[in-house]
């Protein structure tokens, strides 16, 4: 099916299915890709580790982490 046809079927559905299928593809786009998940966290746990080695945050014992789980 070509992009065309596609439009021609979406134009052809009643204004709340429209609304839907607008909402699922704009939640889509604001998924990250594998690639980008991956870069994310790794940012993240680089964050979380030089605020450990600065001192900035306080890391939790064994004890504490298991009594909070």
């Amino acid at each position: 099916m070509s992009k065309a046809q596609l439009l021609e079927q979406i134009k052809a559905l009643p204004r709340e299915e429209k609304l839907e299928l607008l909402e699922d593809l704009l939640l889509s786009l604001e998924q990250p890709t594998p690639e980008e998940h991956g870069r994310l966290w790794a940012e993240e746990a680089m964050r979380r580790y030089q605020d450990l080695k600065s001192g900035k945050e306080k890391g939790l014992s064994y004890e504490e982490f298991m009594r909070d789980v």
